[in-house]
Parts: structure tokens; sequence; C-alpha cells
């Protein structure tokens, strides 16, 4: 990945975005933890490189913990989805922010009016996949995101899940909105054995502290 830049308490990457702060114990004289969270968020967005004012975040989860909570938002752009892309706050149990774990993409200027139907987006993934109708489990899917690909270009693009006996997988697609260009496929499936993981497959993990570490949220 992009070289990170360690300075005590935060973390910050190769843009000068910060993406990690560590050790803070901020007060917001706000009495709830999702309250206290959007106030420091506002208070220090143009640091975060959060002020793009078609940027919306919005609250996924507020899970209490032994000695206080985290509050993960995820964030949208002109109310599309961005992939991947949220803010973990920590708080303790008086609601000072702890730690800011900040997955959000700065500077996305995307068009979100699709060129392609779902359904086309749907029918360009079965041939990539040379995947026949059938699906096992859940009926195939596909919903507007904002994706960003690996040389940080970002597409309006759909994300396409569809799991299928053959080829083998619980399979994620990304393909472009616009141009139909298949940007990423993943094979999500994934064998347990004593609790390692044996064929992920490129599965990627989205760097917040708990889930990375294995840990569920509030165990």
């Amino acid at each position: 990945g992009s070289p990170m830049q360690y300075t005590g308490t935060l973390r910050i990457d190769s843009e000068g975005t910060p993406r990690a702060l560590y050790g803070l114990s901020a007060s917001t004289n706000q009495h709830s933890p999702e309250l206290a969270t959007r106030a420091f968020l506002n208070a220090h967005k143009h640091t975060l490189r959060l002020d793009n004012s078609a940027t919306e975040l919005v609250t996924d989860d507020v899970v209490s913990v032994p000695g206080g909570s985290h509050v993960r938002l995820s964030q949208k752009f002109n109310g599309v989805p961005v992939h991947g892309a949220d803010v973990v706050v920590s708080l303790n149990a008086r609601n000072e922010i702890t730690m800011v774990v900040n997955n959000a993409v700065a500077d996305v200027d995307v068009p979100v009016t699709p060129a392609l139907t779902t359904t086309k987006a749907l029918a360009i993934a079965r041939q990539h996949l040379a995947a026949d109708d059938k699906s096992i489990g859940q009926d195939d899917a596909a919903s507007l995101i904002i994706f960003t690909d690996s040389l940080k270009a970002q597409h309006l693009a759909y994300r396409v899940t569809m799991a299928r006996e053959l080829p083998s997988g619980d399979w994620e697609l990304f393909v472009d909105a616009t141009t139909g260009e298949v940007l990423q496929t993943r094979n999500l499936f994934v064998n347990y054995s004593e609790n390692e993981r044996v064929d992920g497959r490129g599965y990627v993990y989205l760097t917040d502290p708990l889930s990375a570490a294995g840990q569920r949220y509030g165990a």
C-alpha cells in the first residue's frame, strides 16, 4: 500500500490524509456516542479531509463495549455509497473520543448517473465469469457504488454479487457503470479450517482495528 508516516499518535498516508488518530481524550460536551462522534468529525473535517460538501457520513453502527463504545459511519457521495469507505470512532465511558480510524475517500468527484442499467451490469458479470443463470443461495444483485481502483482512479460502478456452483464461488465483481469494463473480480468464498482462512483468493481486509484483528464488536 501507500507509505504511511507515523508521528506519535497519528498515522498519515502518502497524500497527507490522517488515517488513524490514537491516544486521544477529546471531549465534545455531547452526551451520546453518535453526537460526540459527529461533533468531533465536524470540528476536524478539514484535517481529516472530510469537508467535501457532497460527502455524507451515515451512521451504520453504534456498539457498546466494556468501558465505552464504537461508532462506525460509512461514506456516501451525492447519495451513492463509496465502497470500503468508513470512519470508525472509539469513545470511552465519558463519551470522549479516544481513537479515530479514517478510511474515507477524500476528493471524490464522480458523476453519479450510470450509463448502464443494473440488468446490463449483471449480464456483463455473468459473461465475464462464463457463469450460467443458476444462482445458488441468494439471487444475483447489483448495486451502484463509487469504486476506487488500484491506481486510485474513481469509478461509478456496480458491485455485482453472484454465487455459483460453476465457476464455484461467492463472486463479487465491480463493473464500470459508464463503460461496462470489469474493474475487479474476487471470490469471497472462504473455507475455514481451525479458524484459519485456507482459500481466500484475494480476500481483502478493511482496515478497521477490531475486524482486522478478527474480533467481533462487543466481544
